[in-house]
């Protein structure tokens, strides 16, 4: 099977997006004791962005932000914003998705450089990564899409697109949408929850 090639532009666009991955990281990483919570209450929607780059670049800094999202949907005052809208819960699922595409790029970056690299870290089996690949050669961003809203192991997605060469503006957009769409569901999810256990207490 013959591989594609990136061309500049494309390998310009990992760049940037791999530049801004690392300075956001270490931003994120400045703090003398890394506390999600605390993070977020600091740096609002700002922090939570972060964190979603993190998160999401399971090879490098694994992090579950699910919870995160969750709660932050429950009571968007922790990121500043103070509506208590719809509209807030949306805007939480739009940044931790955003964060959420750029941080899964590692992954991409990783099968871009190729096989060896793949191979190379411990907790992937190349065999899902041939098969998914295929997958991806046959049906493209509706495939990579759908799986970005379920919960599945993504950095397989990304290394197989890598590996393949997919096209990476394409990845990107179509990990950003499935991202953003799981975020802003676990984030109505919050404020349904929110609510409901409200209404049992007897609060309103």
């Amino acid at each position: 099977m013959r591989r594609k090639k990136l061309s500049r532009t494309q390998w310009l666009y990992l760049g940037v997006l791999g530049l801004a991955f690392l300075v956001m990281l270490f931003f994120a990483l400045q703090e003398a004791e890394f506390n999600p919570s605390t993070f977020i209450r600091t740096y609002g929607l700002l922090g939570l962005f972060v964190i979603s780059i993190a998160a999401n670049a399971t090879i490098l800094f694994p992090l579950g932000v699910e919870v995160i999202v969750v709660a932050v949907g429950a009571n968007p005052s922790l990121v500043g914003l103070a509506s208590q809208s719809l509209l807030d819960r949306v805007i939480v699922g739009f940044v931790s998705g955003t964060g959420a595409a750029i941080g899964e790029m590692t992954a991409y970056l990783a099968g871009a450089m190729g096989r060896k690299a793949v191979e190379a870290v411990k907790e992937i089996d190349i065999r899902k990564v041939d098969a998914v690949a295929k997958k991806i050669e046959q049906r493209g961003m509706p495939f990579i899409f759908l799986i970005a809203i379920i919960p599945f192991p993504f950095d397989v997605i990304g290394m197989a697109a890598g590996l393949i060469k997919f096209n990476p503006v394409k990845f990107f957009a179509a990990a950003w949408g499935g991202k953003t769409i799981r975020y802003v569901l676990y984030s109505l999810f919050g404020f349904a929850a929110f609510e409901a256990a409200k209404g049992l207490l007897g609060f309103h």
